[in-house]
This record gives structure tokens, sequence and C-alpha cells, in this order.
């Protein structure tokens, strides 16, 4: 697919965000998020290293954290489809004591991870509704500032309220930012 069809362009308001809680979470929704993680972002592993990544992410409760979810695109003419997805993470339970200090960040801070879009759905609002859907969980799970570290989209970021931290190192060459909810 060269890019999106006509018919994809008028349903394009059709998409629903599925909860990693939901029933409706299933393999094949974990498996296609996967396949879309590792197709953007190859060096980080296969979609098989991704699946196994993605099983692990089950909230004892809906209200707690980890918890990732996938955006659906669902049409009249054909079966839902992943187009893309998020985890969020408890930021403490993700970095060290001293990185947690050195962010400065409060207990109730959140970590957004594998924000994607996959790319034939890119430019068209999708990643927008990604992150307000990502900013909704949080704020329902108690969190007050999410974090992130970002690659080639700080300028996306940017224009989402998120602002870089200045003197932080970056994580792994990709630098932190950061949004209070």
């Amino acid at each position: 697919m060269a890019g999106v069809s006509e018919a994809a362009s008028e349903e394009l308001s059709n998409w629903r965000p599925l909860d990693s809680s939901a029933s409706e979470f299933t393999s094949a929704a974990r498996w296609a998020f996967a396949h879309i993680l590792s197709s953007q972002w190859p060096r980080n592993g296969l979609a098989e290293q991704r699946m196994r990544g993605l099983t692990l992410i089950k909230p004892v409760q809906e209200t707690r954290l980890p918890m990732a979810f996938v955006l659906l695109q669902e049409g009249s003419s054909s079966p839902a489809a992943v187009i893309g997805g998020a985890v969020l993470r408890d930021l403490r339970t993700y970095v060290s004591a001293r990185e947690f200090a050195r962010l400065q960040a409060c207990e109730r801070a959140c970590l957004a991870l594998s924000v994607v879009v996959e790319q034939n759905w890119q430019g068209l609002g999708h990643g927008r509704a990604v992150v307000s859907h990502l900013e909704a969980s949080a704020r329902e799970r108690g969190c007050t500032i999410m974090y992130l570290f970002s690659d080639n989209t700080v300028e996306f970021w940017s224009k989402m309220g998120y602002t870089l931290l200045p003197g932080e190192p970056s994580r792994n060459g990709k630098p932190w930012m950061r949004k209070q909810l």
C-alpha cells in the first residue's frame, strides 16, 4: 500500500483506542502492534521480541500501570486493523533511582514508550489521537507529568506541548522531554 486509499481516507474518523486491559486486546492485536514497532524501529528488535514484551504488559487493574493500547481503524467494508499504539509505564519502575532524582520527577510521573503510527497512516492526525488517548489514560491513572525520550520526532512532541529538559543527558542518544498533564 503506497498510501492511504480514498475509501480509507473517508473512514479516518472511525478509529478507537483499545486498552490492554480489554478482553478484545487479543494476541492478534499485540502481534500487529509488534509488527508496526519492528517496522518503524528495526534496530530495536524483531516482531517476535516485541510480542514477548507486549505479552507481559497486563495491568493488575484498569487503573494501574503498565498499560498498552492499540489504535484500531474500523471500516464498514473491512475488519478492524491496528494502525498504531503506545505503551505507558510508571517512570520510577523504568529508570534508575539516580536517573529518577536527576529528572526531578514526582511520584506520579509516567513514561510514554513506543508511541507509533503505521507509516501509511501518518500525517492524518492519528499521532495526535494516540497522544491524546495516552495522556487521558495517564490522568485517569493519577499521573500528573509525562516523560518521554525521542529521536527524530522532537518537533511533533513540541507541538503537543512537551518541552526538552535542558542539561539532561540523553538516553541512548535520545533527548528527554516532559509535559505537565
